[in-house]
């Protein structure tokens, strides 16, 4: 299914690793021009790297910019493209509106903010997306340690986590991204002032 969102352009906070890099990716996959942000420059630089590919470009040359070089562009001019990378605390307000004002510049606007937005009389639509245990690159190690603790395995750790799902498995973090596309694009125009949850049927998939 077309999700329409070819040419879209996209800000992902937490974007350098875990779920904010699977939304990024398939948003890519999707069309959409990324500006992915995190406190980690160097992680963020990663998180491009393995990015770009899924909008085409194997390889990137990347610049830096801004005060202090506190963001990095991505050469995608071959695909006719924009990546760019931001690293920013968004505990702190003026990191925030910096990072907004470069992502915006860079893409020329933003049309879809994983972090928040308002007012559907402007055809604005906000939604929470809530993951409950979700795989992501620290889940491994995680499990591991848990496995070494118990006297275990982790497989026999991963199954134990499952069995309190649904669906009887770990969702894994690109399963999350898929819901984020959809919810982003037009195809789901009518939601808005939502929480879905994406815990494969936890019985509560917020953290608190």
């Amino acid at each position: 299914m077309d999700l329409e969102l070819s040419g879209k352009k996209a800000l992902i906070t937490g974007g350098s690793r875990g779920i904010g890099k699977a939304i990024a990716l398939e948003l890519a996959r999707e069309g959409v021009d990324i500006a992915i942000a995190a406190r980690d420059l160097d992680a963020l630089d990663e998180a491009a790297r393995d990015i770009a590919p899924a909008m085409g470009q194997e390889r990137v040359n990347s610049t830096a910019f801004g005060s202090g070089f506190r963001a990095r562009r991505y050469n995608l001019s071959g695909v006719g493209r924009k990546l760019v990378a931001v690293r920013a605390d968004t505990t702190k307000d003026d990191e925030v509106q910096t990072l907004v004002d470069i992502a915006a510049d860079e893409l020329g606007g933003i049309d879809i903010l994983t972090m928040s937005a308002e007012l559907g009389q402007y055809g604005i639509t906000v939604n929470v997306i809530h993951p409950g245990t979700t795989i992501t690159e620290r889940s491994a190690p995680m499990y591991e340690a848990q496995a070494q603790r118990e006297g275990t395995t982790r497989a026999e750790v991963e199954a134990q986590v499952a069995s309190g799902i649904a669906v009887g498995r770990i969702i894994d973090a690109s399963e999350v991204a898929y819901v984020v596309a959809f919810i982003a694009s037009p195809k789901a125009g009518s939601i808005t002032g939502e929480a879905i949850a994406t815990g494969g049927g936890v019985g509560s998939a917020v953290h608190q």
